[in-house]
């Protein structure tokens, strides 16, 4: 498992982003989609999961940044996880 970690995390925390946490709640279904992923090829649970986890990092990092800067938003205007979609 740590082997596919690693590279997992590298680029993005490179470029300054948050780490994608798969929550122990979501463990099951992040077995069932790696087997999902590996056996059928089929890679959308894996993906639809490791983006919703992205979001909530964002969303936890924009709530970070705005309290920091005393309830401004960061840049002004829309929150981050919509300027990014």
């Amino acid at each position: 498992m740590l082997a596919t970690r690693g590279p997992a995390e590298v680029r993005p925390a490179r470029a300054g982003y948050p780490s994608i946490i798969i929550r122990r709640k979501d463990r099951l279904r992040y077995y069932e989609a790696l087997a999902e992923s590996d056996l059928g090829g089929d890679l959308l649970p894996i993906s639809e999961l490791i983006l919703a986890r992205a979001e909530d990092a964002l969303r936890d990092l924009e709530r970070r940044a705005t309290a920091h800067a005393g309830g401004f938003r960061v840049g002004g205007g829309a929150p981050l996880i919509r300027r990014l979609m």
